[in-house]
């Protein structure tokens, strides 16, 4: 990166040297930054990542060439409906889940290589658990269409947007339904970040059995030293907030039928839950300076545009 700078810089000064004009030097600059930029694009796909429980329990291990997480669970979504009491688009609704992760996909392998996440403790004969918990998630429904009459929504479609915010957890425990608190380490804290949405398809909410689709992208806002590694030994929390994104992905939510219950304006559903979780690196600082690098350059070539225009 420091010699792509020094390259941009370069090519400013011999500009500047042989009299080429502004317009020339920003249009070098502007483009360049650009197209650094779009190098990161929003994330980069982690491959063979590490999650390194050994420090924290030698018994539970390093986990190493990682693709991507599995997880399964349930949790609980409340729809609100607008002011004339029927599901339309912008509605809000809000949501709780809780994950549990026993298998995970390794490098090269991919669909081919599937392993349990052994987390079993031999010295004090205890079984530990990979738990993920998002509570306060929240969003809107867009694109609803009614397949019968309003009053029954067991048939219509919808797509649904996750809002920025919202606390999701990912932690160590030693028993899913009752954990003991002094067994319990809190391995990452991450929050919903755009973009994250799906679908429910047509019967969604009739409990068919009918799997929605989800997409969540997770920003790590906290992770537990030397736990969350890069393949080359990069540690998450060795870098600002912000640098790592874990994405739950392919993420499928069943009603199972009769889970669906009116409320006051609205209704309650529990949702089966899973899907595959990746890591990805966002784009870093200087990449994002790149970027107003570009912008910058640009912009002056639009300032200069319109001083001309107004001679």
């Amino acid at each position: 990166m420091k010699r792509l700078m020094e390259k941009m810089k370069s090519f400013y000064r011999e500009g500047v040297r042989k009299g080429m004009k502004l317009k020339l030097a920003c249009v070098i600059i502007g483009v360049m930054g650009l197209f650094l930029y779009t190098l990161p694009a929003f994330g980069r796909i982690l491959d063979g990542w590490v999650l390194d429980l050994s420090g924290i329990n030698p018994y539970l291990g390093n986990h190493i060439n990682i693709d991507r997480l599995v997880g399964s669970g349930g949790g609980t979504i409340t729809q609100y409906y607008g002011e004339d009491g029927q599901f339309n688009n912008g509605d809000p609704f809000t949501e709780s889940l809780s994950l549990t992760v026993l298998n995970y996909y390794v490098e090269p392998g991919g669909v081919n290589d599937i392993r349990t996440l052994d987390l079993y403790d031999d010295s004090t004969d205890t079984q530990y658990y990979l738990r993920i918990d998002a509570i306060g998630l929240s969003g809107y429904v867009y694109k609803v269409e009614n397949k019968n009459t309003p009053s029954d929504i067991s048939d219509d479609s919808f797509n649904y947007v996750f809002t920025p915010g919202g606390l999701v957890t990912v932690s160590l425990v030693d028993d899913l339904e009752n954990p003991n608190p002094d067994n319990t380490i809190n391995l990452a804290i991450l929050t919903v970040v755009s973009p994250s949405g799906g679908q429910g398809p047509d019967g969604y909410l009739g409990g068919q059995g009918v799997n929605g689709t989800s997409d969540l992208t997770l920003q790590f806002v906290g992770a537990y030293p030397g736990v969350w590694k890069t393949s080359d030994g990069l540690d998450f929390s060795d870098l600002p907030i912000g640098y790592f994104a874990l994405g739950l992905y392919n993420g499928h939510n069943t009603i199972p039928q009769g889970a669906l219950t009116p409320i006051p304006n609205g209704f309650e559903a529990s949702v089966e839950s899973g899907g595959n979780m990746k890591t990805a690196l966002i784009p870093e600082p200087t990449s994002l300076l790149l970027l107003g690098g570009g912008l910058l350059g640009l912009a002056g070539i639009g300032i200069r545009r319109k001083k001309k225009l107004a001679r």
